[in-house]
């Protein structure tokens, strides 16, 4: 007996129906694929988004990480503009007296 395939969509469509409630059991006799096949495909859905789960958090901790240190950088040449700014000051307020 030749082995059926099914298409992604086809799979996607059943997976979400098990997910809104329905059980697989029911699916096969209502579809064509078995109970067994059903779960399978549930299973191998939810890896999925787990591993889709783990990319995401692993970007948003790198994201998080590159946000503080660009937020240190941000302190640090705020910090360098307030003395740039108080030295520049400093310097005018010099050149002024010593031309009096």
């Amino acid at each position: 007996m030749a082995r059926k395939t099914y298409t992604e969509e086809y799979k996607k469509h059943l997976v979400k129906l098990v997910q809104a409630g329905r059980s697989p059991e029911q699916l096969a006799k209502e579809y064509e694929p078995s109970a067994r096949t059903i779960r399978l495909w549930l299973q191998a859905e939810e890896k999925q988004n787990l591993a889709n789960e783990s990319q995401k958090n692993q970007e948003l901790k790198k994201l998080r990480a590159e946000n503080a240190r660009l937020r240190e950088e941000r302190d640090i040449l705020k910090k360098i503009e307030i003395c740039c700014w108080s030295f520049e000051r400093s310097f005018e307020r010099s050149f002024e007296r010593s031309r009096d």
